[in-house]
């Protein structure tokens, strides 16, 4: 089955650390995890106090906050992977392609790209038909 902890490094690898960069459209974020789409994201509390207290070091002391951390990789496995049920895919490239365009485009966009692929009518809703489909993919 697959691995979320695998998936999640190379997710972690690609998307760097804080950013505010004020040509992207995604403004402050962290690990690529974007405030204007996540406003409610409990890591930005923590962002916050760190930034206040530390604004000329924020950027080291969040790389080494694990509790920090640990709320980065609940987010991505919470609305990128148990979303659609990846520990169930036996097949650890598909669930990490599926992650990846989660993470990058948006679950309904993965979705429909999932079901591009397997030559479905796209309809950009999770169905356990569609996780039939994709257990039944193996190496």
């Amino acid at each position: 089955m697959a691995d979320f902890r695998l998936a999640y490094k190379k997710i972690e690898a690609a998307e760097g650390g804080y950013v505010n960069d004020p040509d992207d459209k995604g403004g402050e974020t962290y690990k690529g995890i974007s405030r204007k789409a996540n406003p409610d994201w409990n890591g930005w509390i923590s962002i916050d106090q760190i930034k206040k207290a530390h604004p000329t070091t924020f950027k080291n002391i969040l790389k080494r906050t694990p509790e920090l951390e640990k709320k980065v990789q609940d987010l991505y496995k919470d609305k990128y992977w148990d979303c659609f049920e990846l520990d169930d895919i036996p097949n650890q490239l598909v669930a990490e392609q599926i992650f990846d365009t989660a993470v990058n485009c948006g679950q309904a966009a993965a979705i429909k790209f999932i079901q591009r692929v397997l030559d479905l009518r796209e309809t950009g809703v999770w169905s356990l038909d569609l996780l039939y489909k994709l257990v039944a993919i193996k190496n």
